[in-house]
């Protein structure tokens, strides 16, 4: 079995997700969403934060919880972390990349996953919080 880290990038049901974590039969990753996904969340984030009224009632909403990527790749793109948990076998259904996001990408998951008020799950601010990124 191959040793997968935090960052590495992987291909589930045609889609493109960065490894967060994973515990027993529990992997955490973050969907990389495609360019036109990504303008459509940043185009209501924007609008969102022009209306301080939103701003607190939204906080904690995982629509809002994502980093907009910078390794060369993936650049543009945002790693959404709207649905983190995924029931599965790291080496049995994803289709790993070879590739993992930059140091400073990693930074900022790191960051906005444990941002207080971030809506991810305990378990992943646990193991998060215990990696050197």
């Amino acid at each position: 079995m191959t040793m997968h880290v935090f960052g590495d990038i992987f291909r589930h049901q045609e889609r493109d997700y960065v490894l967060l974590a994973h515990s027993g039969e529990l992997v955490y990753a973050a969907q990389i969403l495609s360019h036109c996904d990504t303008e459509r969340i940043r185009a209501l984030d924007n609008r969102r934060s022009t209306r301080p009224d939103l701003l607190d009632k939204t906080d904690g909403c995982r629509l809002y919880c994502y980093v907009v990527l910078t390794t060369p790749k993936l650049v543009g793109r945002c790693a959404h972390l709207n649905t983190p948990e995924k029931d599965a076998c790291l080496d049995c259904f994803f289709e790993w990349q070879g590739i993992s996001v930059n140091a400073d990408d990693q930074k900022m998951l790191r960051s906005e996953i444990l941002r207080p008020g971030s809506p991810v799950s305990v378990g992943l601010k646990k193991i998060v919080a215990g990696l050197d990124v």
